[in-house]
């Protein structure tokens, strides 16, 4: 499996989180910009679509309030529509100031109407009583300052009777819109706003026209401030373009007759995706569409973000309109957002990376330091100066440092005295030897030799193995490995002469035993029965020390024996230093109840045990009560 060396994984482990940092937070600032634009987009559609309904209601309320004015001027008898002179000079006022046009025809054919479009000169349609319905013939006038006409300029076949407008208002009985057409000498899109009048016994005697022309609605689309590159449109629900901001043909001439474009079939792409996009998904159920609509549409690589509204005069007039804003027209925030966080994410990464570095460094020298004295202690070259300059250091490291040199100059003392020990086995060896080719044995000064080899050999097995004694003892099994250490650097070692007794039954047990050499033992007291031979490698006292109760066989040394030892001082020590060690003996305790079972008249007896009940419903309770009292923890 591939590894790294710790040179590797600490500048790794610092400069990674620095360079994740910094694209996580470029990404987040792409995100957000994102966010911004939408929200912006949002905005830009819901205002100008508003704006735009609000100019709509406006202009389009302009004819019906004029209407209006005309009936109560009618109805008060301010005017009279049947006379023709009268008629023509209100309408003569009226055109320039508010409206494109004034038509008035009337049942018998009469009809009369002066428009003005643009640059053009006010024209006087008259169509006189008199000429047969099946040759309507209406002339066109020009009129002086006055409003008198004069010049004849055209004359054409007009019926007022035959056209839509006069139709269906005479139909509906109110006011009302005439469809949109073009009108014949400007080829601009217009409608007329129709209103019937009828006298007080309810007769009709005509109908009032009032042209609007929808290229001052394109105009004003144009001029709307959007975004940089925003366009607007208006449609009605069949998909016929009503106006627009492009500069975009709306009608074209097929067979002698004009026709409208519809927006799914516009030479503009934009308004022709868009207008195929809103047609599938919406079509004509506007009726069913309350409030601004929004979606997304990519057209020729570009994201548009398109927002639409019903709207309606309450008059017959339902239309669509629509705003479209490029996602470039905001792509600056996104870019402005990313820009900043590249520069900014990066210095703080160069300098991170630099100073994390240098920390690295700091820390990997320190430990290379301690593995290379660590490895000369192994192979017996320590020298304290190895260490001498990291020592030196007033932080942790230094104080580590400090802990290894004297570590190392323990061992490495322990290893010359061993070798002197050694060296002096050897010498008399080699004099028994000499004595040997002699002819003359001394077999008893060999076997003290040999039986003093054996033991150097194996005090020094014993103290390498000591971590895996402890580990064979199930209270000590599951300690980790700073536990564990801690426990034998806590604890210390004795040597017990030969027949002397490490202690007797009912003494206190406060006290646990490892044996690195010799041997002893356990009997029980007075009948001196034989319980267990113990040798090296072999432990007691554990249960004793961690229930705190007495002991309950006598050991006994059978030969010189080293033991290393454990007591209620240092086994406190430990538990306060790692609160989780009492944790595990309690369990490890738990875990033999046979033995705690046979040790229950005991703990009766010394008055441990009051509630026998509590320990037999829940005896790891119990042993962790134990545990906090006598070793005083929290």
């Amino acid at each position: 499996m591939f590894s790294l060396s710790i040179r590797q994984k600490i500048p790794l482990l610092i400069v990674l989180p620095i360079l994740l940092a910094v694209g996580l937070t470029v990404f987040f600032s792409y995100r957000n910009g994102q966010k911004a634009v939408n929200k912006l987009a949002t905005q830009g559609n819901l205002k100008s679509t508003q704006a735009i309904s609000a100019h709509l209601q406006s202009y389009l309320e302009s004819p019906y309030r004029l209407l209006l004015f005309n009936q109560s001027l009618i109805e008060s008898g301010q005017l009279n529509p049947n006379n023709g002179d009268q008629l023509r000079q209100f309408a003569y006022e009226l055109v320039p100031k508010e409206a494109a046009t004034f038509f008035y025809g009337q049942p018998t054919g009469e009809f009369m109407g002066i428009e003005s479009h643009l640059d053009q000169p006010m024209a006087y349609w008259l169509r006189p009583p008199g000429p047969s319905q099946d040759n309507p013939t209406t002339e066109i006038y020009t009129l002086d300052t006055q409003g008198n006409p004069q010049t004849l300029q055209d004359t054409i076949f007009y019926d007022p009777r035959q056209r839509p407008w006069y139709q269906k208002a005479v139909e509906l009985e109110e006011f009302t819109w005439s469809q949109i057409y073009v009108f014949a000498q400007t080829n601009d899109l217009g409608m007329g706003a129709a209103f019937p009048y009828y006298n007080p016994p309810g007769q009709l005697q005509g109908v009032f026209l009032i042209d609007v022309t929808l290229s001052e609605i394109s105009e004003f689309l144009a001029g709307l401030s959007i975004s940089p590159h925003g366009e607007a449109f208006i449609i009605e629900p069949d998909g016929q373009i009503v106006a627009s901001s492009f500069d975009v043909d709306t009608f074209v001439k097929k067979e002698g007759e004009t026709v409208r474009i519809n927006g799914v079939e516009s030479e503009n792409s934009l308004l022709r995706e868009i207008s195929q996009v809103l047609l599938d998904q919406y079509g004509k159920n506007i009726d069913e569409i309350e409030g601004i609509q929004q979606f997304t549409v990519t057209i020729e690589g570009v994201r548009q973000y398109v927002g639409f509204v019903p709207f309606k005069d309450g008059r017959g007039i339902e239309w669509y309109v629509v705003v479209a804003i490029p996602n470039t027209d905001f792509q600056y925030i996104v870019n402005a957002t990313i820009r900043s966080a590249l520069i900014v994410g990066s210095i703080v990464a160069i300098f991170g990376i630099i100073l994390g570095l240098i920390v690295a460094r700091s820390i990997v020298q320190p430990i290379e330091s301690l593995n290379h004295a660590a490895n000369a202690i192994e192979n017996h070259t320590f020298e304290a100066n190895l260490l001498a300059r990291l020592v030196q250091r007033q932080d942790e490291i230094g104080q580590l440092g400090q802990v290894f040199q004297n570590m190392g100059r323990v061992i490495m003392a322990s290893h010359t005295n061993l070798k002197e020990q050694m060296s002096a086995l050897e010498d008399e060896m080699a004099k028994a030897n000499r004595h040997k080719n002699n002819g003359q044995y001394d077999w008893g000064k060999i076997e003290t030799v040999l039986a003093r080899s054996r033991q150097l050999r194996q005090q020094n097995d014993s103290e390498k193995q000591l971590p895996n004694l402890l580990r064979k003892l199930a209270y000590f099994a599951h300690l980790s490995e700073d536990e564990l250490q801690n426990l034998i650097n806590l604890g210390e070692k004795r040597v017990i002469p030969q027949n002397t007794y490490i202690y007797r039954a009912n003494e206190p047990g406060d006290t646990f035993y490892i044996i690195l050499e010799g041997s002893a033992e356990m009997y029980v007291d007075p009948m001196h029965k034989l319980l267990k031979h113990l040798s090296a490698g072999d432990s007691f006292g554990e249960f004793s020390l961690l229930l705190g109760i007495p002991r309950t066989a006598t050991v006994r040394t059978s030969s010189e024996t080293v033991l290393f030892v454990v007591d209620q001082v240092i086994l406190q020590q430990c538990l306060q230093k790692f609160p989780n060690m009492a944790d595990t003996l309690a369990q490890e305790l738990y875990n033999h109840q046979d033995e705690l079972t046979s040790r229950k008249d005991l703990l009766k007896e010394t008055g441990l045990l009051e509630d026998e009940e509590s320990f037999d419903q829940n005896p790891l309770t119990w042993i962790r009560g134990r545990l906090n009292t006598m070793f005083t923890l929290s």
